[in-house]
């Protein structure tokens, strides 16, 4: 998906949440971070030992670190503006 920062806005001060959410919305775990360049790909862990067993999404959400205003990604249909689904699992 694509995300367009608003014109007065300075990217410098930008970053992503990855967060583990419930069935509930409920985060139980997450990592944020700055911004990648276009094409940098990073590996990272999220720490899920203490998750009781249930349905969970990944999500990334972006955000203005000086505001904390998150921000809404572009053709996003059917889901919440702010955060993007990378996935869905379940731990047994």
């Amino acid at each position: 998906d694509q995300w367009a920062p608003r014109q007065d806005s300075v990217t410098d001060n930008y970053r992503f949440s990855q967060q583990i959410l419930n069935e509930d919305w409920e985060n139980v775990a997450q990592r944020d971070g700055p911004l990648t360049h276009e094409g940098e790909l990073r590996r990272f862990s999220l720490d899920l030992h203490d998750a009781p067993p249930g349905a969970y999404r990944l999500v990334v959400i972006l955000y203005d670190a000086l505001t904390g205003e998150r921000q809404t990604w572009i053709e996003n249909p059917g889901y919440v503006p702010e955060m993007l689904k990378l996935g869905e699992f379940s731990l047994k």
